[in-house]
Formats: C-alpha cells, structure tokens, sequence
C-alpha cells in the first residue's frame, strides 16, 4: 500500500468510526439512568478502533504496542500531564481574555454529570476509547508523515504526532451542540488539539506504546473531574 494510500484511509477510517459512534449514540436509548448516552459512543469508538487495529496490523500495515509501564515512567508521565494541564488552562483563560474580554460564563456541559458519572465516563472510560482512536490507530496510520515535522522548544513534533492531536482536537467541535458558549468551545479546542500532540509525542517517544498517552489522557481528565468538584462545593 502507498504511503498516501495509508494515511489517507487512516484519516477516513477515523472520521467514520468517530461520526458512527457519535451518531449511533444519540439514537440509541440506554435504559439505566447512570449510564450517560456518551457511554454508547465510547463503547462503539473502541470497539471499532480495535477491529481496525486487529486489521491493518494483521496485513503488516500498522503497528500497535500494548506493554507495562514501569513505575518510574508512569511518574514522569503524570507530572508531564500535570504541567502541560497547567501551561494549557494558563495560556487559554489569556487568550480568552484578549479575544473575548469579560462575558458571563455560559453553561458548562460537564455540569450535567454527577461526580462518579464524570470520574468513570470522561476521566477513565473516554481516554482509553479515544487514545485506541488516535493514537492507536490513526497515529500508527499515519506513520509515513514521521519523517516531517518541526522542532519546538528542543522537542522534536513530527507531522504525525501534530495531524493527529489537530484532528483529536477538531473532534471536540461536537461541544457546539451542547449550547457552550464561544469562549467555552475556544477553550475546549485549543485544550484538547494540545493534549492530543502531548499525548501522540509521548507515544512517539516511549517506543509506541499506547499505555503512555492513556495514562497522560487520564491524568488530564482526572484533574479536570478533581476542578469540576472543587466548583461544586
């Protein structure tokens, strides 16, 4: 198969499988109150994600890698999640501030979810779907772009890694029908494309093991769910 031929079915296979899930779970009614609807999207996305990989890497096109994570590098992981968290929510509440000045905060669409709803679906069970989406597959799909990139601050970013976390980003453009306000859904981009490149570079440099990213993902959603708490009370 064509490098070309490869990534551009890697980037199709990745927009179907996250459109189908997302729109099967809106049709689809769960009749058990707790689970959340996203639940259906998130069960689907690696359900199919892992037919995919099962697939391409069965035709020697894609090479997926699942190993234990030593504790030392599971640290490291943490803190490289906990930093980016902070430089990321810093640097969007500035640049809110600048292009959107002070307006009343809209409805946030994570309020809708009790404590353990948010700590189960969106800090656990959404990285794992997501990370086997783009990392997993699509990072891996798109491996003939690695011999391009740009260099930022001593870290090496090639184009796959960036493709990735721009598309893992752009799928977050779903917030717009929750009704969030602008500054909200600027916020939730410009967050997600920056965990996504995290979180493809992390996977890029700890010998492709998806492990990494999960645990980066999960640490950001953590600490979001630990925020949203705060907010509560």
């Amino acid at each position: 198969m064509k490098n070309t031929t490869k990534t551009t079915l890697g980037i199709v296979i990745t927009i179907l499988i996250y459109s189908i899930s997302v729109l099967i779970s809106k049709v689809v009614i769960i009749p058990i109150e707790f689970i959340p609807s996203a639940f259906i999207s998130q069960l689907l996305m690696l359900t199919l994600s892992g037919i995919s990989i099962f697939y391409f890497q069965s035709k020697g096109l894609l090479n997926f890698r699942m190993k234990p994570v030593k504790a030392k590098l599971i640290l490291r992981t943490i803190l490289t999640a906990v930093i980016v968290f902070i430089a990321v929510s810093i640097t969007a509440s500035i640049a809110i501030k600048i292009i959107y000045g002070d307006i009343p905060k809209g409805p946030n669409p994570f309020m809708k979810y009790t404590p353990l709803q948010y700590f189960i679906f969106l800090s656990i069970i959404a990285p794992i779907a997501e990370e086997y989406l783009f990392r997993g597959f699509l990072l891996n799909m798109l491996e003939p772009l690695k011999n391009k990139g740009i260099k930022l601050f001593q870290i090496n970013l090639n184009l796959s890694v960036l493709l990735s976390g721009v598309l893992f980003g752009l799928g977050h453009l779903l917030i717009l029908t929750t009704g969030a306000d602008l500054p909200f859904v600027f916020r939730i981009l410009f967050f997600t494309t920056i965990v996504g490149v995290m979180n493809g570079y992390l996977q890029d440099k700890y010998e492709n093991n998806i492990l990494v990213p999960i645990i980066a993902h999960i640490t950001v959603n953590t600490i979001g769910f630990l925020i949203s708490l705060l907010s509560l009370s």
